[in-house]
């Protein structure tokens, strides 16, 4: 039998995810075109994932509203928004919910943001000072900007605006004294500890596995307790793992806004 090339085409659909307010989904798409705005839940099949179907207006603007679904969209949720057509042919996008947050490394001179509005400009400014020019945060869905050669330390407010969202955060005394892994005859280990100013915020020790350009791989993480230490407040963290050259130790100490004053620890041969 003889087959005739088969060729199919179609014209990619307007489709974007604006923001998330009061769980609804705000998006744009061509006017009064149907659409569908899906959540990812990796314990759900397929098909009970949740879903909503709404209709653009004759402006373009759509809005999805979980509260008919009985779901409720949180911080780290991501999904898809899809619209087929005539030929069902579909165009989607991808759309994450995130909040905007930075983190502080105060040894580095660093300041790393997440979460903020695609392409927005930020002004970070430390205990007064406007570091160093306003920033243009990446247009890729992670809403990320970096800020290095900063002049920053315990005991600073860091302020960081985009004209809509504004995050504030007082660098604490985070501070790692000490470090080691290896293998001894109890077997693998790795432990970490120092001291910070104040046991307001709780630390987190996380041992991470750099992953090329990708997210780094978290070997494991623990949050520790603290103990007063004279003016201070003392913290250790023991694992049973044995790390590699290039892996990191991350500690963390994070307010209640969600950023965070940061410092860490390379392995090296």
């Amino acid at each position: 039998a003889e087959f005739e090339d088969i060729v199919v085409s179609m014209v990619v659909q307007t489709l974007s995810f604006t923001e998330i307010v009061d769980n609804v989904l705000y998006g744009t798409a061509e006017a009064e075109v149907p659409v569908m705005v899906m959540v990812f839940r990796e314990e759900m099949e397929w098909e009970d994932l949740p879903r909503v179907e709404t209709t653009a207006d004759g402006d373009g603007n759509f809005q999805a509203d979980f509260n008919e679904v009985g779901y409720t969209l949180e911080v780290g949720d991501s999904g898809l928004i899809e619209r087929f057509d005539d030929q069902n042919n579909g165009t989607h996008v991808y759309w994450h919910y995130l909040e905007p947050t930075f983190e502080v490394y105060p040894e580095e001179g660093r300041i790393r943001g997440f979460g903020w509005a695609d392409g927005a400009t930020v002004t970070v400014d430390v205990s007064g000072t406007q570091y160093p020019d306003p920033v243009t945060v990446s247009d890729d869905g992670h809403g990320y900007f970096e800020v290095t050669e900063v002049e920053v330390g315990p005991g600073d407010i860091v302020t960081v605006d985009d004209g809509t969202d504004q995050k504030t955060h007082t660098v604490t005394g985070l501070v790692i004294t000490g470090s080691d892994s290896g293998e001894d005859q109890d077997g693998a280990f790795t432990w970490v500890e120092g001291i910070t100013d104040t046991d307001e915020y709780p630390v987190l020790v996380e041992l991470l596995r750099p992953a090329g350009n990708a997210p780094p791989e978290e070997l494991a993480q623990e949050m520790v307790p603290l103990e007063e230490d004279g003016p201070s407040f003392a913290w250790r963290a023991d694992f049973e793992i044995q790390l590699e050259s290039g892996d990191m130790i991350m500690v963390t100490q994070t307010d209640e806004s969600g950023c965070s004053t940061s410092v860490m620890v390379i392995i090296s041969e």
